[in-house]
């Protein structure tokens, strides 16, 4: 699905740390991105709640995931994809360490 603007682009995203484990990958912390589009990966496991916005995420070889304010989504290890935030997003999300 390609960005409403025909054009491929980063926005830019500010994320606020509102805890960091100090012994593994645990954080909490709250992003905040512009409209555009860009690359995500993750290779711990990662759930977020949408806060305000609208956005859908991408994953390479999967459906698009439309999500708006109260929307979730876990991103499990290995998680590739695109953002592609059509509306300024906040978004919540909590990020754990991989279980072997």
């Amino acid at each position: 699905m390609p960005h409403p603007s025909g054009k491929r682009h980063r926005g830019p995203a500010r994320r606020r740390v509102a805890y960091q484990s100090p012994s593994d990958a645990t954080s909490i912390g709250v992003s905040e991105w512009n409209p555009g589009e860009w690359p995500y990966a993750t290779t711990e496991p990662e759930f977020c709640q949408i806060l305000s916005g609208c956005a859908t995420f991408m994953p390479d070889g999967g459906e698009p995931m439309p999500l708006k304010a109260g929307g979730a989504i876990l991103m499990h290890p290995g998680t590739v994809g695109c953002w592609i935030v059509v509306e300024a997003l906040r978004r919540l999300s909590l990020t754990l360490p991989r279980i072997s």
